[in-house]
C-alpha cells in the first residue's frame, strides 16, 4: 500500500492514519534524521506531554531518553540513523529508561521505508511494551530461584547475597536492597545484607529497636507488607526514615518481613531512586518470595547450627556424647525447613497449579483441588482433566476448552483476572478468578504455565446483594420523598396565602423541605455509585464545544450571585470534546458545586480549559482552605469525607467518588493539587471528538 505513494511527503500523511491505530510505539524519521510523527502509544512509552516534544533530530533524544540498553549495550537513539542507510534492524529485547527516570522494558525493530523506485525516504521504528510481562516472568523466576535455594545454599552468607539478587531483579529498577534478621531476644534487628546504602545510611540503620517508628520496624511489628509508590506525596513520620530517604534520593520503596512457617525471622527492604508503582501482582509476588527468602535464611541458619553442633560433638565426643545428640536435632530441622517450600505452597489461601509444555501438571495444591474437584493423588493427571464437566463465561456463556486459563498460560498468553463460573459435581456453582503466566526457558520455549485462581463466589454475592439493596433503597425511598416534598410545598402554598411564611411553622415547612433534596441527592449518589461499581454506567458521547457548556451550566447551577464568582477562562481555539451530555453536567456539577462551597462567599472560582495532545484538560480552582497530602490522598475513595465536609453534615462521601468514575468512563483522568490555606484545583481531561 505504501508503495503507490512516490515521495515521503505523500507517505506521511497515510503512516500516520494507520499508526494511530496501533498499540505499539511507533517513530517515523526524515532522510535528515528528524523524527516526524508519533502515534499516542509512543508518547506514552516516552513519557512525555504531547507529540510536540517527540518532533525533534534523533541527536536531541537523549533529552527524552536518559538510558537506552540492547542486552547489556548501551544503544543510542542516532542508531537509528542506520535504517536511513537501507539497514533494517531486527526485533530485539530493550530496556529503556525515560528522562523523568521510568523504566520500560521493550521489544523494537526498524527498517526503511522505500519509495517505487527503491530509494530509501524514510525510517520506521516499532516498539512493544512488554515491562508487565517482563515484570512477571522475573516473579516467577525469582520464586523458583528461592525455592531452588531452600535445598542448595547451606551457608547463611551466601543465601542473603542471593536474597539481594533476587528481590532486585523481581521488582527491578536501579534499586537499594538490605535485609535485617531478629536478634536472639527478639527485640532489635540487625543488618544482615545491605546493597547499594551509603556509609552514611548504614550507621543509622545498623541496629534497629524493635518498636521504633521507622517503617522497617512496623512490617516486623504488623507481619504485613508497607509500601511508598511517591515518597514526596507523604512525608514519613519517622526520623529515621526521612534522613535515609533523602540523603539516598529515594523515590518508592517496599518492606515486607520474613515468616518461615510464621515464625518472624526478619524484614527485607527494596527502594527505588525513581518513582514506581507497586501493582496488586507486586504485593502477592513479593509475600511470597519473602516467604521463600525466610524459608532460605531460616534453612541456612539451622544447617550452620547443625555443622556448627556436629563439628563441636566430633572433638568432643568422648568428653560430652550430649552435643551429638544436638546436633541430630538441629540437622533434622534443617531437613524440615528443605520441604517448607511444599507446605508454604500447599497452604496458600489461593490455587496454584503449575503444568509443563506438554500438559503435565507438576504442582496442584490443596485449595485448587478443592475448588475444581481434583483428586488429591496428581501423578498421571494433566491440563485436560482439570476442566470441569461444565464451565461458563460470567455472562453464562459456554467456555471453550482452549479458553481456560492454564490451557492459555501454556501457549504463551497472560491470564489476568479472567473469571469463570464453574458448576460441581454436587450442582453449586463458583466464581473462579484467574491470573498467570508463561516461564520462557533459555532456548525462547515456554517452560511452564503458572496459574493461580481465587474463589470470588462470596464477593459476588455480596455485590449482588449490594446492588439489589441500592435498588431497592432508591426505589423504595424515591415515592414518600416526593410525596414529603411535594406536601412541605404545597403548605409552603398555604402558609403564604394566609401570611405565616415567615413564622415557625413556614420555617419548619423549609427544613423539610430543605432535608428532602438532601435525602433524594443521597438516594442519587448511592444509586450512581452501584452503577459505577457494577459497571453499569452507559455513554452516549457525542461532540461537545466544553466552554459554550460550561457558560450555559453556571448560569443555571446557581443564583446570579453565585454564578457571577464563576471565572471561565475561554481559550482562542479549542476542539470539540467527545462526551455524554448529561455524565458530563454531573462532573461539573459535582465540582464547581464544591468549589463554591469550600471556598469564602466572595472568593472567585476559576475554570480553565487547555488542549494537551488528544485530550482537552479542565482545571477548576478555588481560594479555599486546601487539604493536606493525607486528605488529598484519600479525596476519591468511596465515602471519605475531610474534616471540613464532616463539619458541614453534607453529603456521604461519594461525590468525588461517583466523579472519578465517570471521567474514567470516558476514558480520562482526574487529580487534585491543593495547598492548607492556598485553596484546591481539581483538573480532568477528556478526548478530543473526532473529525
Amino acid at each position: 500500500m505504501v508503495a503507490r505513494y512516490r515521495s515521503a511527503e505523500e507517505m506521511l500523511p497515510f503512516l500516520e492514519r494507520v499508526t494511530d491505530t496501533m498499540s505499539d510505539a511507533v517513530l517515523v524519521i526524515n532522510t535528515a534524521g528528524t523524527v516526524v510523527s508519533v502515534n499516542q502509544a509512543a508518547i506514552n512509552l516516552l513519557d512525555i506531554a504531547d507529540k510536540a516534544a517527540a518532533l525533534r533530530p534523533l541527536d536531541q533524544y537523549e533529552q527524552l531518553i536518559a538510558g537506552w540498553r540492547v542486552g547489556q549495550k548501551d544503544f543510542a537513539p542516532t542508531e537509528l540513523r542506520r535504517i536511513l542507510k537501507g539497514e533494517v534492524i531486527p526485533r530485539k529485547r530493550a530496556t529503556i529508561t525515560t528522562a523523568k527516570g521510568r523504566e520500560y522494558v521493550v521489544e523494537l525493530a526498524a527498517m526503511p521505508i522505500r519509495d517505487p523506485r527503491g530509494k530509501v525516504v524514510l525510517g520506521m521504528m516499532i516498539a512493544t511494551d512488554i515491562t508487565a510481562r517482563h515484570r512477571v516472568h522475573n516473579y516467577w523466576k525469582a520464586v523458583t530461584a528461592a525455592a531452588q535455594g531452600i535445598s542448595s545454599q547451606l551457608d547463611l552468607d551466601h543465601v542473603l547475597e542471593s536474597v539481594l539478587n533476587q528481590i532486585s531483579e523481581a521488582l527491578g529498577g536501579a534499586a537499594l536492597a538490605a535485609v535485617w534478621l531478629l536478634d536472639e531476644t527478639g527485640q532489635q534487628l540487625r543488618l544482615a545484607a545491605q546493597r547499594g546504602l551509603s556509609a552514611t545510611s548504614l550507621d543509622r540503620l545498623q541496629t534497629l529497636s524493635l518498636d521504633c517508628k521507622s517503617a522497617i520496624c512496623e512490617s516486623v511489628r504488623t507481619r504485613k507488607p508497607l509500601y511508598s509508590e511517591e515518597v514526596e506525596t507523604g512525608s514519613p513520620t519517622s526520623e529515621i526514615d526521612r534522613v535515609v530517604i533523602e540523603s539516598e534520593g529515594i523515590a518508592s520503596w517496599l518492606v515486607a518481613p520474613l515468616l518461615s512457617d510464621e515464625r518472624l525471622m526478619g524484614t527485607m527492604l527494596y527502594a527505588s531512586r525513581a518513582p514506581r508503582r507497586f501493582y496488586e501482582e507486586d504485593l502477592q509476588a513479593t509475600a511470597v518470595i519473602s516467604r521463600l527468602f525466610a524459608v532460605d535464611i531460616d534453612h541456612a541458619a539451622l544447617y550452620g547450627q547443625s555443622e556448627l553442633a556436629r563439628q563441636q560433638a566430633e572433638t568432643a565426643r568422648a568428653a560430652n556424647e550430649q552435643l551429638a545428640v544436638v546436633a541430630d536435632r538441629e540437622r533434622e530441622r534443617a531437613e524440615q525447613a528443605s520441604r517448607q517450600l511444599s507446605a508454604v505452597l500447599e497452604n496458600l489461601a489461593e490455587g496454584v497449579m503449575v503444568a509443563d509444555p506438554t500438559g503435565r501438571l507438576l504442582l496442584v495444591n490443596r485449595v485448587a483441588r478443592e475448588l475444581l474437584d481434583l483428586p488429591d493423588k496428581q501423578d498421571s493427571l494433566n491440563v485436560d482433566e482439570t476442566l470441569p464437566s461444565e464451565v461458563r463465561r460470567p455472562d453464562g456463556s459456554p467456555l471453550p476448552p482452549d479458553e481456560w486459563p492454564i490451557s492459555r498460560t501454556l501457549r504463551g498468553d497472560k491470564v489476568v483476572e479472567q473469571e469463570v463460573l464453574v458448576t460441581a459435581a454436587n450442582g453449586a456453582e463458583r466464581h473462579l478468578l484467574f491470573s498467570g503466566s508463561s516461564i520462557v526457558g533459555r532456548g525462547g520455549g515456554i517452560a511452564l504455565g503458572i496459574i493461580v485462581c481465587r474463589d470470588v463466589t462470596r464477593l459476588r454475592l455480596l455485590e449482588q446483594t449490594r446492588d439489589d439493596y441500592v435498588r431497592a433503597v432508591s426505589h423504595d425511598l424515591r415515592n414518600p420523598l416526593t410525596a414529603i416534598a411535594g406536601h412541605a410545598q404545597l403548605l409552603h402554598r398555604v402558609l403564604e396565602k394566609a401570611g405565616l411564611k415567615g413564622g415557625m411553622a413556614g420555617k419548619a415547612i423549609e427544613t423539610i423541605a430543605i432535608n428532602s433534596q438532601r435525602m433524594s441527592s443521597m438516594i442519587t449518589d448511592l444509586a450512581e455509585s452501584a452503577q459505577l461499581e457494577a459497571g453499569q454506567i452507559r455513554l452516549e458521547p457525542m461532540p461537545v464545544d466544553l466552554p459554550s457548556f460550561v457558560n450555559q451550566l453556571k448560569d443555571r447551577l446557581a443564583g446570579a450571585a453565585e454564578a457571577r464568582r464563576i471565572c471561565v477562562e475561554l481559550p482562542e481555539e479549542l476542539p470539540l470534546v467527545l462526551a455524554d451530555t448529561d455524565k458530563l453536567e454531573r462532573i461539573l456539577t459535582n465540582l464547581l458545586t464544591n468549589a463554591l462551597k469550600y471556598s469564602e462567599p466572595d472568593s472567585p472560582v476559576t475554570v480553565a480549559m487547555t488542549l494537551r495532545g488528544a485530550e482537552v484538560v479542565t482545571a477548576i480552582t478555588d481560594r479555599g482552605q486546601g487539604m493536606s497530602p493525607e486528605e488529598v490522598s484519600k479525596l476519591f475513595q468511596r465515602y471519605y469525607r475531610t474534616p471540613t465536609a464532616i463539619q458541614r453534615k453534607g453529603g456521604l462521601g461519594l461525590g468525588l467518588h461517583i466523579t472519578k468514575g465517570l471521567v474514567e468512563a470516558h476514558g480520562g483522568r482526574i487529580w487534585v493539587e491543593s495547598k492548607q490555606g492556598e485553596g484546591s484545583t481539581f483538573s480532568f481531561t477528556l478526548p478530543v471528538a473526532p473529525e
